[in-house]
């Protein structure tokens, strides 16, 4: 399938990718499954705040919106796969959010439909939180370059999103490799 976009003076032509991964794969990582605990937070914010008609404490990392009843299916207790929208809000405002990366970005990366499974890959120099759903190929690549910057790499096309790769592609791409593969014909 071929995609155009508009106005018709500037044609650009994209390729739908999804054509590329078969509809009965999943992802596979051989690293062990992590998990990120979230750093506690000053007493102060040890309060009951209302936005709507959502209630959430951020001391306690607890909300009434539905995206954290999903979370607490999914991810244990006090993981930052279970702060909601509302939470990372929180943050971003009142502390900027500098102080909780990569927890924050993880965190925004599991608010998308599906668990998000997490994988940590340390050695003397190098720090990875990889970040990725059993039915997509994409693999989210958190690296600590004076601050957690987030990156996407698709398994199955071999390349990084929007053509933004990072400066150590060439030691982080052996690795993704290494450590993530498709295994075709599995049921979903």
């Amino acid at each position: 399938m071929i995609l155009r976009s508009r106005p018709e003076k500037r044609i650009k032509v994209f390729d739908d990718l999804r054509d590329a991964v078969p509809p009965d794969f999943k992802l596979l990582c051989s690293l062990p499954p992590a998990s990120i605990v979230l750093t506690a937070l000053p007493e102060w914010c040890d309060k009951i705040y209302h936005r709507g008609e959502i209630i959430f404490n951020p001391y306690k990392a607890v909300c009434s919106c539905t995206h954290y009843e999903f979370s607490l299916l999914c991810y244990p207790e006090n993981d930052a796969r279970r702060l909601c929208n509302h939470i990372l809000k929180y943050f971003k405002e009142r502390f900027g959010g500098k102080e909780y990366q990569p927890a924050r970005l993880i965190a925004e990366s599991a608010r998308y439909p599906g668990e998000l499974l997490l994988a940590h890959y340390i050695n003397e120099t190098d720090d990875y939180w990889f970040a990725y759903r059993e039915n997509s190929p994409w693999v989210e690549v958190f690296i600590n370059d004076l601050h957690w910057i987030r990156y996407s790499y698709n398994i199955v096309t071999t390349r990084w999103s929007y053509g933004l790769d990072p400066k150590n592609k060439e030691k982080l791409q052996p690795v993704i490799i290494a450590n993530f593969s498709i295994q075709k014909g599995l049921p979903l």
